[in-house]
């Protein structure tokens, strides 16, 4: 494609529209990934033949929506071709904003266990949003 002066846009460009377009999609798939994995390894390493215990219902809700969390701004840290570390504190302040409303229902049904969970999925993301902008995620 030719810009004005006549000479040819550099790919990049593109590549980069493309991944801005992409980043939505892409940490949603991501990251629903990554949590579908890590609850079939906490699965893997449950007492799948006899009952589980109240600590490991608790121990699996918490790690995996702590996993979940922490995906989602790492993802979209990988995905954006610029300002990453901006655009992980966007995601997790999304996170954040977005989970504001699951707290209330969690208390209102009195599910303490999600609300655990909830909690950890806002410290993931929060852990992760530190660790992009301390370099530690690149």
């Amino acid at each position: 494609m030719a810009d004005r002066k006549g000479e040819r846009q550099s790919p990049s460009l593109w590549v980069d529209f493309l991944r801005w377009v992409a980043l939505i999609p892409g940490v949603i798939l991501g990251a629903t990934i990554v949590h579908a994995l890590s609850r079939l390894v906490m699965w893997l390493g449950s007492s799948r033949f006899s009952d589980d215990t109240w600590f490991d219902l608790i121990w699996r809700e918490v790690m995996t929506n702590g996993i979940y969390g922490a995906a989602i701004v790492t993802c979209a840290f990988w995905i954006a071709p610029r300002g990453k570390a901006v655009v992980a504190t966007i995601f997790a302040g999304i996170v954040l904003f977005l989970s504001g409303y699951l707290v209330f229902y969690a208390i209102a049904k009195e599910n303490w266990i999600s609300l655990a969970g909830i909690t950890c999925m806002n410290l993931g993301s929060i852990c992760s949003a530190v660790a992009a902008w301390n370099g530690d995620l690149a």
